[in-house]
């Protein structure tokens, strides 16, 4: 109503409407209005005459058929709503001049998550319209997660039985019996530190001091904790304290393992042992290690997608071999060809879900409601479990050698 008067005081709010959706669209038909709008003809009507004594729209014959008008905006009614535009972008401007830039990014990342979220709805209202089958769909929530999606994000956590540094681990045992523990162990471990990460998080993200919060929102996840240290506490104090974060993280452990994994694994496999010494083995693993580095920091340049949200993506997949793993040790009945349809039900399951999001681009991809890792450790369990019953069960002999007490 604000922006009809605006534009001229008789102007009524439904008579803008049509007039921003010949601006959007361009020139149209009396008839497309009353399908956009659905209502009557004579209401249409009584409005785009409005439109046109007030000189902001003009009316044509239609190219392709004679007998019927086309609707589009003049030249005066482009000028005037271009004169609205700048004015709301002053008033606007004045209203935030004493935003921060860390504020103002926040709050356009919201609002393009509110947009984006509109158009969703929007997209699925017209095809349930279309077809009136099942409830409409709801209108789009607040931000936040769901009660099945955080549910089956404690399936994240089942990713680190797989992990490079320590899989390693486990092929390097003298036996299954020394790291039976460790691989359900670890995993629930790591379920237990994940409840205070997600309670710090809740209090940044809701906690204020001195009136303003911690972690606006709107920030991204990515920077939550970056953010609080940084409102908390003084540059040199969170630089120590970011770096000290920084230092507790496995990722030293996982290069030193790819190193290791590729020489081992390839150079020596395809190249021949003998042809290198330990120390030109040790320089090609760093050689790699940097190169890994060296290529990941240039893609990251140019990536938009957030980092969490790839990792997400990583951590399924490790956790789709979980299931795997847990069997090997603890499941008699488990085969290799029950161990092949698991890994290869996890792989095409995740690049399946992979590829329908945008290759993680879609923020807040879920399937009924459920975190992606939930269905792929499901599909690639089922899998493993099926399979093993129809396949031959291992020799006893097999079975004696590592199931032995």
């Amino acid at each position: 109503a604000e922006r009809a008067r605006m534009l001229h005081p008789d102007l009524s709010p439904v008579a803008y409407s049509m007039l921003m959706a010949l601006n959007d669209s361009g020139p149209r038909r009396a008839s497309d209005l009353v399908e956009i709008f659905s209502i009557d003809k004579g209401a249409v009507s009584r409005q785009v005459q409005t439109l046109l004594e007030l000189g902001l729209i003009e009316r044509s014959p239609d190219p392709e058929d004679r007998r019927a008008m086309i609707l589009a905006i003049s030249d005066e009614g482009h000028r005037r709503l271009a004169n609205i535009a700048s004015a709301r972008r002053h008033e606007i401007g004045k209203r935030l001049e004493e935003w921060s830039d860390e504020e103002l990014n926040a709050f356009v990342r919201s609002l393009a998550r509110y947009n984006t979220a509109l158009e969703i709805h929007e997209t699925k209202l017209e095809a349930w319209n279309e077809k009136k089958i099942g409830p409409p769909p709801k209108h789009p929530s607040k931000p936040g997660i769901g009660q099945l999606e955080f549910l089956t994000y404690l399936l994240i956590p089942l990713s680190v039985a797989t992990f490079p540094h320590l899989f390693q681990y486990y092929l390097t045992a003298k036996s299954a019996k020394s790291f039976k523990l460790s691989v359900v162990g670890h995993p629930l471990c790591i379920m237990v530190t994940w409840l205070p990460c997600v309670l710090l998080g809740v209090w940044a993200t809701s906690a204020m001091v001195d009136g303003k919060p911690i972690v606006p929102p709107g920030v991204d996840p990515n920077a939550t904790l970056a953010v609080a240290v940084k409102n908390l506490t003084g540059p040199v104090l969170g630089g120590l304290m970011a770096a000290s974060i920084l230092a507790t993280n496995s990722l030293d452990a996982q290069f030193l393992v790819m190193g290791n994994m590729f020489t081992n694994d390839i150079v020596v496999r395809f190249m021949g042992k003998d042809r290198f010494t330990d120390r030109q083995l040790v320089g090609i693993a760093r050689a790699f290690v940097v190169g890994v580095v060296v290529v990941t920091y240039f893609i990251s340049l140019t990536e938009p997608r957030a980092v969490f949200r790839l990792g997400v993506w990583c951590f399924a997949g490790f956790a789709a071999l979980a299931p795997l793993t847990f069997a090997a040790l603890y499941w008699k009945r488990c085969t290799k060809w029950g161990a092949y349809a698991s890994i290869l039900a996890a792989g095409i399951s995740w690049f399946a879900l992979f590829y329908d999001s945008g290759y993680g681009a879609a923020e807040g991809y879920l399937v009924a409601g459920m975190n992606p890792v939930a269905p792929i450790v499901f599909t690639s369990t089922a899998a493993l479990i099926l399979v093993s019953l129809l396949s031959r069960p291992p020799r006893p002999e097999t079975l004696q050698r590592f199931f032995a007490r």
